[in-house]
């Protein structure tokens, strides 16, 4: 199984990579959705005291808002697959 995981994680960097290369607008708007999935916890708690910062905020149109979108979630999905495996693998 950790074999698999391994090579899965080679695929997708080999993946972004020839992304980055080859379709760097695709790329950015991939890129920028899972940055601000990053700082989303730090945003969520940010918008509670303030207007001026939204949780979510996509200003890309067509394909790029899909990869935004792709992006925005897959960091989310993915930071909280870690939390619920790391506490399931505890003695």
């Amino acid at each position: 199984m950790k074999r698999l995981s391994v090579f899965l994680t080679f695929l997708i960097i080999i993946g972004m990579v020839l992304l980055i290369v080859f379709f760097w607008a695709h790329a950015k708007a991939l890129l920028i959705g899972m940055l601000h999935g990053v700082i989303s916890p730090v945003t969520l708690v940010i918008s509670f005291f303030t207007n001026k910062v939204h949780f979510y905020s996509n200003t890309y149109t067509g394909l790029y808002h899909w990869l935004y979108d792709l992006g925005f979630f897959l960091t989310i999905a993915g930071g909280t697959g870690a939390t619920i495996s790391k506490t399931n693998n505890r003695p």
